[in-house]
């Protein structure tokens, strides 16, 4: 079972406050785990008040909440749009170029954090591995279908031990990441010499207004908590 379905995890586990909080990292991690959940969250999950309490659900929410700021903050339209043109100037591909900036994007930003941030994704593992000795199975069972919770603790264990964020430490990582969630279904391998090239353009076209961004997208969303 491929496990490879997410984009910027490490990202939103940076921006997620209560990092002690296992239930919290857990649920914030599902949207991106596995494809279909957003439609798992509209029928079994949003519409079900008494469960919005519970930490997995609030993870979930900060998350989404995460995400919509995000992708309509003027760094996630400006970059895109960067990286559509640094694709273009290499003469690669553009099959579905407003999908591979996008999750090439979040990958540049999960790869700086690699490298900036080293004690990053080894407690973010820590945590998945800890929400996993705990009750999760069973929080999960209770938040969504049995058929799902089936699904998403199969795909949540599979996650955990491939420990997946550190591949993105290679040079190749970014390529080999694309080709894994988009690329099998548009038919890109993402292993032409100039799409590193790319990545490496598009890496120093970003890196530089990364770390303010981030601290800027942390405060809002610290707001956004308050309000």
């Amino acid at each position: 079972m491929s496990v490879l379905h997410t984009m910027n995890f490490l990202s939103h586990y940076y921006l997620l406050p209560e990092k002690e909080n296992t239930d919290k990292v857990a649920g914030n991690l599902l949207p991106d785990l596995m494809r279909g959940f957003t439609k798992i969250y509209h029928q079994e999950i949003k519409p079900i008040q008494e469960i919005h309490h519970t930490d997995i659900v609030k993870g979930i929410h900060y998350h989404l909440e995460t995400d919509a700021l995000f992708h309509q903050h003027q760094f996630f339209i400006d970059h895109c749009k960067d990286l559509k043109q640094i694709t273009a100037s290499y003469d690669l591909p553009m099959t579905k170029n407003y999908i591979v900036s996008h999750v090439l994007l979040e990958l540049i930003i999960d790869q700086y954090l690699m490298e900036k941030e080293a004690n990053l994704a080894p407690a973010f593992y820590e945590s998945l591995s800890q929400a996993l000795e705990g009750e999760l199975e069973e929080k999960i069972k209770m938040t969504v279908s049995r058929q799902n919770s089936k699904k998403i603790i199969s795909i949540f264990r599979s996650f955990t031990d491939s420990q997946y964020a550190y591949s993105l430490q290679k040079n190749t990582g970014i390529q080999e990441a694309l080709h894994q969630i988009i690329g099998k279904r548009i038919g890109l391998t993402f292993q032409e010499a100039n799409w590193g090239k790319a990545i490496q353009e598009g890496k120093e076209k970003i890196s530089e207004a990364l770390p303010s961004f981030l601290e800027h997208l942390k405060d809002e969303l610290n707001y956004a908590e308050k309000d």
